[in-house]
C-alpha cells in the first residue's frame, strides 16, 4: 500500500511539473505547460536537488546536476524536437523519479529566487557524471525536492524548483528545521 501511494504521489508531482513547460521560442522559462510531453531514453541531467549560482547577467542560473541514463520526461517543443542534444558534449536536463520522495517536497514562499531547469541545455563536465546547466532564474513561490526540507534555504540558496504546489504528498514542514 505504501509503495502504491508513493507511486501515485510521485506521478502527481511529475504530472504537475509537466503540466506546467513553456512553449515560447524553444527553450525553458519560468512558465510551464504539458503540451509536447514525451518520455526520452538515454543520458540526461537531473537537476531536481541542485543548488545553483546566479549568472553574470542576473537572468539565469548556473546549476551543477547529476548525469543519469534511463527514461526521463521531456518537452520536445523546448529541445529542438529531439531528446538528443545538438552539440557534442551536451545533454538536456529532464525530469525522472530517480531519488524522488514525495514526502520531502519543500514549499518556498513568494519572492524567493529559484531555477527552472526542466529542458535546459547542459554541458557535460569532465568525467561525465555531472553537467553544468543554464536555467531561467525565476522569482515567486515554488516547490522543490532540494533544500533539505529547511525553509531557510529558500532564500539562502538558489534551488531548482517548479511554481506549483505538490498535492498527494506528505510535504516538508512549513517551518524551518
Amino acid at each position: 500500500m505504501v509503495r502504491t501511494s508513493y507511486r501515485v504521489a510521485a506521478f502527481a508531482f511529475a504530472a504537475g511539473l509537466l503540466a506546467l513547460a513553456d512553449l515560447r521560442a524553444g527553450g525553458p522559462s519560468c512558465n510551464l505547460d504539458l503540451k509536447g510531453l514525451t518520455v526520452c531514453a538515454g543520458q540526461y541531467a537531473l537537476c531536481d536537488k541542485a543548488t545553483c549560482t546566479k549568472s553574470r547577467d542576473g537572468k539565469s542560473a548556473e546549476c551543477t546536476c547529476r548525469v543519469l541514463r534511463g527514461p526521463s520526461f521531456a518537452n520536445l517543443t523546448q529541445t529542438n524536437g529531439t531528446c538528443a542534444p545538438s552539440k557534442p558534449g551536451g545533454v538536456y536536463s529532464f525530469f525522472s523519479f530517480d531519488g524522488f520522495n514525495p514526502a520531502d517536497q519543500l514549499t518556498c514562499p513568494g519572492g524567493s529566487q529559484w531555477a527552472q531547469c526542466w529542458n535546459a541545455p547542459c554541458e557535460l563536465l569532465p568525467g561525465g557524471k555531472e553537467a553544468r546547466c543554464t536555467c531561467p532564474l525565476c522569482t515567486s513561490s515554488f516547490v522543490t525536492p532540494g533544500g533539505g526540507c529547511n525553509v531557510k534555504n529558500c532564500t539562502a540558496e538558489i534551488l531548482v524548483g517548479a511554481p506549483f504546489k505538490v498535492t498527494g504528498s506528505g510535504g516538508c514542514p512549513q517551518t524551518s528545521k
